[in-house]
C-alpha cells in the first residue's frame, strides 16, 4: 500500500510467494487463513490510518512488526534495507520507535537487527551479500553504492559494495543482469574498473546462498586488491564538484 520497492511478496530466490503478514491487532478469536500471517498483537491506534479505505499500518510501525515476527534475521535485515531504500523509514526514525515500544514482545529482535542495518542498500540481493562480507567473511563494512571516479572527473561506476582501502568492487547480479544488452554494459564496466587497478568479484543469487563459496571468492578476490595508497590510486570517491581534479592533476 506504500509503494516500497522490493517488498513483492517473494523469498530469497524471487520465484516462491511469501505469505501475507496482516497485523489484526488485539480481537476476539483466532483463526488462520491461507496465504497469511496473521499477528494478534496490540496495536496502538494512532499507528492506523486509511488508504483507499484499507486500514494499514503507518510505515514505520509496520517495519517494527515485521522485523519483531519470526523469520531468518538477514530477510529482517533486507526488510529493513528495503524500507530506507523506500523512504519509508530510516534507523533513527525505527530507534526511536523501538525505544517507546521496548518493552513490546520480541522487540530485543529488532535491536539486534538494526546492528546489520545498511547505509544505502538499493536491492535484497545487496543486503544479502552485505551480510556475507561483514558477518561471514569478517571483512569491514564497505561503501555501498557510492560513486566511483577516474582522476579526469568521469564516473566510472556506482558498485553495489566497495572497500576502499583494498580497491575491491562487488557487484550483485540479479536476473535483469542476464539479458545481453546487460551483460554487455556490466562487462565494459568491470573492465573500466580494472584499468583503474581495481579487483572485481561479481555474484548472483545463488552464489550468495551458497555462504562458504561466497566468503572464499569474496577473499580471494580481496587477497588479488593492490591495496593502493590514496597517492597512487587512479580512481576517487571525491566528485567533481568538490575540486579534487584540479589538485590530482597538478599534484
Amino acid at each position: 500500500m506504500w509503494r516500497a520497492s522490493y517488498f513483492d511478496g517473494r523469498g530469497p530466490s524471487g520465484r516462491e510467494e511469501l505469505p501475507v503478514a496482516l497485523a489484526v491487532g488485539s480481537v476476539p478469536g483466532r483463526r488462520s487463513v491461507s496465504g497469511t500471517v496473521l499477528s494478534y498483537e496490540v496495536l496502538d491506534l494512532e499507528d492506523v490510518v486509511e488508504i483507499s479505505g484499507v486500514p494499514v499500518l503507518r510505515p514505520v510501525p509496520a517495519l517494527f512488526h515485521e522485523l519483531r515476527r519470526p523469520q531468518p534475521w538477514r530477510e529482517a535485515v533486507v526488510a529493513l534495507d528495503m524500507a530506507a531504500a523506500a523512504r519509508l523509514s530510516s534507523t533513527p526514525r525505527l530507534r526511536e520507535h523501538l525505544r517507546a515500544h521496548r518493552h513490546w514482545r520480541r522487540a530485543a529482535r529488532v535491536g539486534r537487527v538494526l546492528e546489520h542495518a545498511g547505509r544505502d542498500s538499493r536491492s535484497p540481493g545487496e543486503t544479502r551479500l552485505r551480510l556475507v562480507w561483514t558477518v561471514d567473511a569478517g571483512l569491514p563494512p564497505p561503501w555501498e553504492n557510492r560513486a566511483l571516479y577516474d582522476l579526469d572527473g568521469r564516473l566510472v561506476c556506482i558498485p553495489d559494495l566497495f572497500d576502499e582501502v583494498a580497491g575491491l568492487v562487488a557487484e550483485y547480479d540479479g536476473a535483469e543482469h542476464l539479458t545481453l544488452g546487460r551483460r554487455v554494459h556490466d562487462d565494459a564496466r568491470e573492465e573500466a574498473c580494472r584499468r583503474l587497478g581495481l579487483e572485481y568479484a561479481r555474484f548472483t543469487g545463488p552464489d550468495v546462498r551458497d555462504t562458504g563459496r561466497a566468503v572464499r571468492r569474496l577473499l580471494t578476490a580481496r587477497s588479488r586488491a593492490l591495496f593502493l595508497p590514496p597517492g597512487a590510486r587512479g580512481w576517487t570517491l571525491e566528485p567533481p564538484s568538490t575540486g579534487w581534479a584540479g589538485r590530482w592533476r597538478t599534484g
